[in-house]
């Protein structure tokens, strides 16, 4: 599987389950289609690409990130 968010928290649930599994990135970044692009204004800010909207109704991403200690910011 590759390394998007999908296949990463698939990834994480199998193991888990005490299943092992093996990702396989085409590209030289992980994320998928979710990114931070940094450098890419002046002054050092950055810019969220993909990812940058996780509203109430994205209810299983709200569990993960808590269940991973992720802070999200609104």
């Amino acid at each position: 599987m590759g390394a998007g968010s999908a296949e990463l928290t698939c990834a994480y649930r199998l193991k888990q389950k005490g299943i092992s599994s093996t990702i396989y990135e085409a590209t030289n970044r992980i994320g998928g289609r979710c990114w931070t692009r940094r450098n890419y204004f002046e002054e050092g800010q950055i810019v969220e690409r993909g990812g940058e909207l996780i509203d109430t109704g994205h209810i299983e991403i709200q569990k993960l990130a808590k269940e991973l200690s992720l802070v999200l910011n609104d």
